[in-house]
Order: structure tokens, then C-alpha cells, then sequence
């Protein structure tokens, strides 16, 4: 997850958690940090980007995320595909761990300390990103129209959420859950948004399985604790991370492009 903006002010849309959750989100963050294929949801993301997402010689094509920290994808995209990375982020610590981890990983990207309503830049671009980001405001629709703007024409979204619903939202403590908007966490709210945006849908559905990493029972719940225990050791098998349904897979993740006019 990456975080969005601070308390909310008039005429915004309202976030659900501010800089402080975040700073204390990210204080065990290791760095360097990129995607690891060892770790199966990130495993997941990867195989779906690299199905997606190709280099352009010779091209300077960008990628924005919004909620940046701590820089993983942001290196990852240009280390992989050669993408110029933008970001923003309001956590004081994630913004220190991202500008650290794009040095270490030896990749120039600019970032800057602010929410995704005030960031300004001056060319959209080629994908905007967003992993955990929409589901931490009241009105995730703001959000996402933001993300929208700043989509060059032809360009792709990529947005992320947990699935905080069905056995994972019975699992989570309630004081996580309370952090996020579980509204968004569905296909029809995507189909929604896409038709609302025009944009033209190039993947919608539900990745990674069921991650035990994504839930975590308060420590009293023995009955949670114990069927958690047992869906961890079934996650081990071969070929579960791809056993994906609403009801438990970790991710809900929608890839979609912005027509050229």
C-alpha cells in the first residue's frame, strides 16, 4: 500500500488515514526494495505488468504513481521498461525512503512531497499508477478523475486495491478495515468508473490468491488466528496463489487505456 493525502479540507475527497499512519506504516521499510518474485502478490503483479507494459527504444515514456512511497514500483518500472518515474507522496518518511531507494537503485526519478490534488506537472503521462492508494478516501472517485487528468491520451491506468472483503474482511482487525473504503473493492465499481472515464478496459479481476501477509486477526480471536494458521500452510501448495474469487483472493487490480482523442 501507498498513502494518499493529509487531513481532509473543504472540497476534497475526504482521506481516510494522513501522514502519521503513514510514517509509521513504512518505519520497518529495508532498503534498497524492488518487486521480489520469492513473494508470491508481488509475483503476481510483476507477471501482470510484464503481459502489459513492454520498452520503447529510443522513446522517453513516463510512469506517475500517486501515494510513491517507498519507490519500489516506481524503480522497478524504469529498470525494467526504461519509464522516466514521477511520484508523489505526503509521508515525510515514505518520501525519505523513496528518494533513498531510487538513489540506491541508481535510477533518476522526481518526486515530491505533496497529495495527488496538488501535484502540478507539466505533460501527462504514459501510465499513472496507483497500489493501494483510492481506497483510503471517502469519495474514491476523486481520486481516480485525478488520476485520469494526468493520463497522457493513449496512455494506461493501473490501479490496485486490497480485498478487504468476504474471508479477509472476517480476518482483518477492525481498526485496519476502519482505514480503508471497502466500497471500491468490487468489479462493478471499476466497470462504473471505466464507462463513466470512456476508457477502454485492458484487465479487470482479482490476483494473488489468498495472502495471508494482506490480514491479521487481533491476537484475542483464537477461532481467526487458528483458521488463518491453516489457510497459511494451504497456501504453501503448489499452484494456490493462482486459485483467485472474490470471496479471498488478496488483490482487485484494473488495467485501463485513455483514447487518443
Amino acid at each position: 500500500m501507498s498513502g494518499p493525502q493529509a487531513a481532509p479540507g473543504p472540497g476534497d475527497p475526504g482521506a481516510l488515514t494522513g501522514s502519521d499512519f503513514w510514517d509509521d506504516f513504512w518505519k520497518k521499510t529495508v532498503l534498497p526494495v524492488l518487486p521480489d518474485r520469492a513473494k508470491s502478490y508481488e509475483r503476481c503483479y510483476i507477471d501482470l505488468f510484464e503481459r502489459h507494459f513492454s520498452s520503447a527504444p529510443g522513446a522517453a515514456r513516463t510512469v506517475f504513481e500517486a501515494g510513491c512511497a517507498p519507490g519500489m514500483w516506481l524503480a522497478w518500472f524504469h529498470m525494467r521498461f526504461g519509464y522516466l518515474p514521477y511520484g508523489c507522496d505526503i509521508s515525510p518518511r515514505g518520501m525519505a525512503l523513496t528518494e533513498e531507494n531510487l538513489r540506491l537503485c541508481g535510477v533518476a526519478g522526481k518526486v515530491e512531497a505533496c497529495d495527488l490534488f496538488s501535484y502540478k506537472t507539466e505533460k501527462p503521462f504514459d501510465v499513472v499508477l496507483s497500489i493501494g492508494f483510492i481506497e483510503h478516501f471517502d469519495d474514491p472517485g476523486q481520486a481516480l478523475a485525478r488520476q485520469v487528468e494526468l493520463l497522457a491520451p493513449g496512455g494506461t491506468l493501473a490501479v490496485s486495491v486490497p480485498n478487504l472483503t468476504g474471508l479477509n474482511a472476517w480476518l482483518t482487525r477492525p481498526d485496519f478495515l476502519a482505514a480503508h473504503n471497502t466500497s471500491v473493492m468490487n468489479r462493478p465499481y471499476f466497470e462504473g468508473f471505466a464507462a463513466r472515464a470512456g476508457l477502454e478496459t485492458l484487465f479487470l479481476d482479482y490476483i494473488g490468491g489468498f495472502e495471508p501477509d494482506l490480514v491479521g486477526p487481533e491476537r484475542p480471536a483464537y477461532l481467526k488466528r487458528g483458521v488463518l494458521k491453516a489457510l497459511r500452510l494451504l497456501r504453501r501448495l503448489p499452484g494456490a496463489g493462482r486459485l483467485d474469487s472474490p470471496l479471498w483472493s488478496a488483490f482487485l487490480v484494473g488495467l485501463f487505456r485513455k483514447p487518443l482523442a
